[in-house]
């Protein structure tokens, strides 16, 4: 009797087992709910915000540049005059342009003082300009290739980590399947057991006693140590489950068929796409290493001066002074001019002075500047490497991938014609069994089929949802 009665237990656990694990949410909404709960989600987020900012930054068109700068105001006082000296050594205004050649424009007051009991005052006003031409190659373009660099490592980085964290609650969904699928073949198998053993002492077949009825009571006991296992397993998956999902374990989730279209790049993805700017950034810096050696800058500079000291007349001039200049250098040399002169209004005198400076070395750090140049084209040939490189890795695991999908497909539809198999015997047998003509237990093994079809569904669906993920890690695209 006992033994009856755990056959009619495991039997009514068995059925009641898969209806129950077949009500839950979609796959879609526990994913959702999974990325608003993770605080690893929101870690990317802000990584991702950050990396946007840098090149926001880095892309910041240049604007005009103001800088003001006050002078100091001095107080003395002259014991032999008994007058106080009020001056100022002046306020300069700085005027940047956002041009090539960074035109700054600088004017001030120029030094400023007034005695109190002669009303006597001196002024210097003055303004000047500076320009540079240069002749040859800068870095203007190597700050695009970082900034595109850093914005195409940044959407590669979170699109991955967005993969990454799917898989990971698609991998977790997966261990609870083949685990439920496994306790549901184990309660099964302890229930063909059970039948076995009663029948056995039923038919007289084996006795108690029996090695025989030993030999099935010890695999009974083996049954039961697995199903006990398997049990526990289920409880530390369901607690893992809910921990990444913030969600408790509903069973089978509805899951939509995977988006398998997928067709080679022939110039790569973002990683072949990385390794080209890379290829590009040495290529730039080698560029500027060897226009350093040729490089040449224009500098002009000119300004004017203005003086007035007088106790009458508020703003009269009494001489004027102006400079112009220019200088040329380049790497191991540099000439330059600068014709300076002044005008005396009252004395009606102009004062001219012209000078002339130059230098030159014989470039003592060429070799260094050889071995530094010989190892960027190293280094260019070594990033043109990993570009081709990379690019042979992606077409063969764009092939690969191409390769899985035909091979996913064959299994998908075989297990599509299985499925629809098994419901039609499971129909078969119901209606048979409803004539007399089959068993309960014919019945309940193809019920049993069908129901471990909706596991066998599940985890072939996503078994191609990881597929269309190493498609989506393979598509991504930087801007």
């Amino acid at each position: 009797m006992r033994i009856k009665y755990m056959a009619l237990v495991a039997t009514f656990l068995l059925l009641v087992l898969i209806p129950f694990s077949l009500t839950s949410a979609s796959l879609d909404e526990i994913i959702q709910t999974a990325y608003g709960s993770s605080e690893e989600m929101k870690r990317y987020e802000l990584d991702k915000k950050n990396t946007e900012l840098s090149v926001s930054i880095g892309e910041a068109p240049e604007e005009l540049g103001i800088s003001v700068s006050s002078g100091n105001v001095t107080s003395e006082f002259d014991p032999a005059s008994g007058d106080y000296v009020f001056g100022t050594t002046g306020t300069t205004a700085t005027f940047t342009l956002p041009n090539d050649g960074k035109t700054a424009i600088t004017v001030g007051t120029g030094s400023v003082s007034y005695t109190t009991n002669s009303n006597k005052y001196a002024l210097n006003p003055t303004v000047s300009a500076t320009h540079s031409i240069l002749y040859g190659e800068d870095s203007d373009n190597r700050s695009t290739l970082l900034n595109k660099q850093s914005a195409l490592l940044g959407t590669y980085s979170y699109q991955s980590n967005l993969i990454q964290f799917e898989n990971s609650i698609l991998n977790q969904i997966k261990a609870l399947l083949t685990n439920e699928k496994s306790i549901n073949e184990t309660m099964k198998s302890i229930v063909i057991q059970n039948k076995g053993m009663s029948d056995a002492l039923a038919l007289k077949t084996l006795s108690k006693d029996s090695v025989a009825y030993h030999e099935l009571e010890n695999s009974m006991t083996r049954f039961q140590s697995t199903l006990a296992s398997l049990q526990s397993n289920h409880a530390l998956l369901e607690s893992q489950y809910t921990q990444l999902t913030s969600l408790p374990w509903e069973g089978i989730p509805t899951i939509a068929e995977p988006n398998l279209a997928f067709e080679k790049n022939p110039n790569g993805n973002t990683s072949v796409a990385l390794k080209a700017l890379t290829l590009d950034l040495a290529q730039e810096d080698l560029k500027l290493a060897k226009a350093a050696l040729t490089n040449k800058t224009l500098q002009v500079s000119g300004g004017t001066n203005l003086y007035s000291a007088n106790t009458v007349a508020f703003g009269q001039v009494n001489s004027i002074s102006g400079n112009v200049g220019a200088s040329f250098s380049a790497k191991n040399y540099s000439v330059g001019a600068r014709f300076n002169g002044s005008y005396d209004i009252d004395g009606k005198d102009f004062t001219p002075k012209l000078t002339v400076s130059g230098s030159w070395n014989n470039n003592p750090t060429q070799l260094t500047e050889s071995l530094n140049i010989k190892k960027l084209e190293n280094n260019a040939m070594l990033s043109s490497i990993s570009y081709n490189d990379a690019l042979q890795e992606y077409l063969y695991t764009a092939s690969s991938i191409q390769s899985q999908v035909a091979s996913w497909q064959l299994e998908y539809a075989l297990l599509e014609s299985t499925i629809f198999y098994n419901k039609k015997a499971l129909e078969q047998q119901e209606a048979l069994f409803a004539k007399g003509l089959t068993t309960k237990s014919s019945v309940d093994n193809a019920r049993f089929a069908v129901g471990q079809d909706d596991y066998e569904k599940a985890l072939t669906l996503i078994k191609g949802l990881v597929l269309e993920n190493s498609i989506r890690n393979l598509q991504i695209q930087g801007r």
